[in-house]
């Protein structure tokens, strides 16, 4: 062809290139200089010669040096096509799941190509490649894997850019199941990321704001004024956890300047629930 990726067989077709194997180089100035890439030769006859696209190479007239000529002969313009990764589907997801790139010049085959996950390569002869076509690859998200980008890495070390892809945050427990407004709870579970960022925990959809501590596995966070019982969830690059449920205690302090009568079971309970006080009238009670 006339243009390829780097790590691609090229055919290159004339005549009188001799059969003892010179050299063919890719780009740089019209001699074999060192600005020029010199190719991996597989096969050399009189007519064809069959070389592999050097990692370095540059869009230029292909250059073939013989042991007859000595001097370099310029030949057919070969355009260097970068591996380009324009899309994956879905963009978000849980280890092992099915993933699918979109693109271009990822070659025919794997070969020694690769794809680079944050956390995770997917070599050779990897269980997790399912299929590789030069414009699409479908592949299983690799043990290991973190949010971040996916780029795809040619034979011979071409790289496409990287789209990022999010690992779903999932809450496997938390500390306490219940507790009151302004006391610090710790949620553990996986894909939470590094760092919170935009991130953010939310109690029955209200924000908790600003947590003390934020890494991939737990994070721990007050619970925040006004919070209702609910659904916990914590959401990384705008995907969801999963559910779970936490129920906000509500306590009556009975040495807070309203009453000094004291207060009957139950002295915590969720918002809502009905609790009840002992007294008289005239005792000092307040509408509240």
């Amino acid at each position: 062809p006339a243009s390829g990726y780097y790590g691609m067989q090229v055919t290159i077709s004339g005549q009188g290139f001799g059969g003892t194997i010179g050299t063919v180089g890719f780009g740089g100035s019209s001699g074999l200089g060192a600005d020029v890439a010199n190719a991996n030769i597989l096969s050399w006859s009189d007519t064809v010669i069959v070389a592999e696209v050097p990692v370095n190479a540059t869009s230029d007239r292909i250059k073939i040096g013989t042991t007859a000529s000595g001097t370099p002969q310029s030949g057919t313009v070969f355009i260097i096509n970068q591996p380009a990764l324009t899309a994956i589907s879905p963009t978000s997801g849980l280890l092992g799941i099915p993933l699918v790139l979109t693109g271009s010049n990822f070659g025919n085959t794997q070969g020694s190509s690769t794809i680079i996950f944050d956390g995770a390569v997917i070599g050779i002869g990897s269980s997790d490649i399912i299929d590789w076509g030069n414009n699409a690859i479908s592949i299983h998200v690799p043990t290991g894997a973190q949010t971040g980008p996916i780029s795809v890495v040619t034979r011979g070390g071409g790289e496409s850019n990287g789209v990022v892809f999010t690992l779903q945050p999932v809450i496997d427990s938390l500390s306490v199941s219940s507790s009151v407004m302004q006391t610090p709870i710790t949620i553990i579970g996986r894909n939470f990321g590094g760092t919170q960022g935009a991130n953010t925990v939310t109690f029955a959809g209200r924000d908790a704001g600003t947590a003390s501590q934020w890494v991939n596995s737990y994070i721990v966070v007050q619970v925040p004024v006004g919070a209702n019982s609910g659904p916990i969830v914590v959401t990384v690059n705008s995907v969801q956890s999963n559910m779970v449920d936490f129920t906000v205690d509500l306590i009556i302090d009975p040495t807070d300047g309203i009453s000094t009568v004291p207060v009957t079971a139950p002295v915590a309970g969720q918002v809502g629930s009905i609790i009840y006080i002992g007294g008289s009238t005239g005792s000092g009670f307040m509408a509240v």
